[in-house]
This record gives C-alpha cells, structure tokens and sequence, in this order.
C-alpha cells in the first residue's frame, strides 16, 4: 500500500502533465475551427440557393423560348435569310428551298439571363418575304 501512496504522491508532484494555459490555447484552436467551418457551410448554403435561383429564371426563360408564336407580336429581333445564288461559290444547301434571290423572313426571340450565355430561338413569320 505505501508504494501504491507513494506512486501517486510522485505523480502528482511530477511536472509532466498539461497545464492550463495549454488547455486554454487549445480549446480557442478549436472553438476558431468550428467558427470557420460554420461560415463555410452558410456561404457553401447561400450560394446553391443563389444558384437555384438563377436556374429556376433560365429554364422558365427558356421555357418561354419554345412556346413563342410569331403571332404574340413580342419577337426580340428579326432576320432575313438570303439565299445566294451557287454561282457565287456560297453554300446553298439548306433545309429550306428558295428561289435565288428570294428571302424569307424569320422572327427570332432570345434567352439573356444569363448574361454571358444568350440562347436564341427562331420561328419563320407566315409566308416568304420577298
């Protein structure tokens, strides 16, 4: 019994454990740890739901995009496609046969929410231009 007093009087005299600055130093480690992970994870959030968002306006702008008709009037811009004669040299083949010369009129309407990326849509108007 007296060497099992004496072990623990030596133990608690030795200086070998932590102290509790260390402790201190190491719980403010932590706790800055767990600050940052925290505002990682609410910026990570914020910017899948931003992201979301942003989507959610593309495809419902892009939605519209395939149910536009020339008849609602609110195309975004026009074209004219003139067909060139072959003997130019200029690629003549498409899907649509025109007489050299001819044009025909295309109403297009447009997909900018993105901003860096327009997607573009277009419809021909009723009939052959001139």
């Amino acid at each position: 019994m007296k060497t099992m007093k004496a072990k623990i009087c030596a133990k608690l005299r030795a200086g070998r454990g932590e102290t509790l600055a260390e402790v201190l130093v190491a719980l403010l480690i932590a706790a800055l740890a767990l600050t940052m992970l925290a505002s990682v994870i609410a910026a990570s959030s914020r910017m899948i739901t931003q992201s979301k968002a942003k989507m959610k306006t593309y495809y419902e702008a892009n939605d519209a995009l395939a149910e536009q008709d020339v008849d609602n009037s609110n195309a975004s811009f026009s074209v004219t496609i003139l067909r060139v004669d072959s003997e130019t040299g200029a690629d003549t083949t498409d899907a649509i046969t025109l007489e050299p010369g001819k044009t025909l009129a295309v109403a297009g309407f447009k997909n900018d929410t993105l901003g860096s990326k327009v997607i573009y849509s277009y419809c021909l108007t009723e009939g052959e231009g001139t």
